[in-house]
C-alpha cells in the first residue's frame, strides 16, 4: 500500500457556502480523509472508488498514481 502526502486545500481557511438545512453538514465540518485515487481526471482531479473528487495543484496530480492513497477534502461529484 503507498501513501503519498498532498498538500491540499488549508483547512484553517473557510471555505464558501450555500444556503442549507440545519441538519446538513456544513464545508467548515469538512475533514481530511484518506483514500485511494482510483482514476484522475485533467487537469488537478483526482477520483475515488466512492466517487468522491479531490482537487490538487498541478504538481501534485503529476506525481499522485491511480492506487496511492492521499489524505484530502474529498467532496462529491460535480460540487468543487
Amino acid at each position: 500500500m503507498r501513501t503519498t502526502p498532498v498538500h491540499t486545500i488549508p483547512t484553517d481557511r473557510s471555505m464558501p457556502g450555500t444556503a442549507r438545512r440545519p441538519s446538513q453538514p456544513s464545508d467548515a465540518d469538512a475533514r481530511e480523509n484518506k483514500k485511494r485515487v482510483t482514476a484522475k481526471q485533467e487537469p488537478v482531479t483526482l477520483i475515488a472508488a466512492d466517487r468522491t473528487q479531490c482537487l490538487v495543484d498541478q504538481e501534485d496530480f503529476r506525481r499522485i498514481r491511480v492506487g496511492d492513497e492521499i489524505g484530502c477534502l474529498w467532496s462529491p461529484a460535480g460540487r468543487p
